[in-house]
């Protein structure tokens, strides 16, 4: 196994650990795993491209450990109360758009496996958006946990209520998107056979 598909399995293997943190109510370590996580994101891919270790193995580690800390920590968020006002830290409803879209995808990509014996994992800059927000709210609600000290509204902007409606528009946007190219994908697969 190469260094970029362990440094993807290190953030999945993080991902429990991330978890149980936020459950304790220990937010500062809770950031610090969270901040871990997102360099072995970002390194296994600049170090597979660098290194030419871009291997069958990576091309799945890498989204599925985005998909598990997303599906978990939307999760955890939306069970877990704010120890200042014993409110949702993240509503219901993001969470299950955000998992149904997810679930639809995957759903979608056995389909077209199945169907057309043709694995669909490209991605689109459409869903890179959409992780980047997921990610980013999260991260937010974590720094926010973490150091409530931080002013969350700044000139009258409430950051968060930003970060979830971008949140929103991105993952129906591109939950659309890829709906949408899978049923062509499936019509151009069956006017083959």
């Amino acid at each position: 196994m190469n260094l970029p598909n362990c440094l993807s399995l290190l953030r999945i293997i993080l991902i429990p650990f991330f978890i149980i943190l936020l459950f304790r109510g220990n937010y500062q370590l809770a950031v610090i795993l969270l901040v871990v996580g997102a360099l072995t994101d970002f390194l296994d891919g600049v170090l597979a491209r660098s290194l030419n270790q871009i291997t069958k193995l990576g091309t799945y580690l890498d989204p599925i450990g985005d998909k598990l800390f997303l599906i978990s920590s939307f999760t955890a968020l939306t069970i877990i109360r704010s120890p200042d006002s014993g409110n949702q830290l993240l509503p219901i409803w993001l969470t299950a758009l955000v998992l149904s879209r997810e679930l639809i995808v995957l759903l979608g990509s056995l389909i077209i496996f199945y169907s057309i014996n043709e694995p669909d994992r490209s991605v689109t800059a459409l869903s890179k958006t959409a992780t980047f927000f997921q990610m980013f709210t999260v991260g937010f609600v974590v720094l926010s946990l973490a150091f409530p000290g931080l002013i969350l509204i700044v000139y009258k902007v409430d950051f968060l209520e930003l970060f979830i409606w971008l949140t929103v528009i991105f993952t129906v946007i591109s939950g659309y998107q890829y709906v949408h190219r899978g049923v062509r994908m499936l019509i151009a697969g069956g006017n083959k056979g």
